[in-house]
């Protein structure tokens, strides 16, 4: 597991630069996760995403957070499909 939680790529920078990581060190078995999110995935995630890994963005970490919240303010199971369409707006 790789877990970006630097704010390399929040400005849109190459964050091969600035990580001790290359585009091409990532394989099928590992998962990555990137805490910066956008639009479109990051340089970080394409990357990983290209050799088989599976990814996870920032936009999914705060619907996970925002879910797992609401449910212990409220008691009730929140839907993570609205929650996911919502930050996607």
């Amino acid at each position: 597991m790789i877990v970006n939680t630097t704010a390399v790529g929040l400005g849109g920078e190459d964050p091969f630069e600035h990580l001790p990581l290359s585009a091409d060190s990532f394989n099928a078995e590992q998962v990555v996760v990137d805490m910066v999110y956008g639009d479109e995935p990051s340089p970080l995630l394409t990357a990983a995403a290209a050799a088989g890994a599976t990814t996870v963005d920032g936009l999914e970490m705060l619907v996970q957070q925002g879910a797992l919240s609401l449910q212990i303010w409220t008691g009730e199971e929140p839907s993570l499909e609205a929650m996911r369409a919502a930050v996607r707006l």
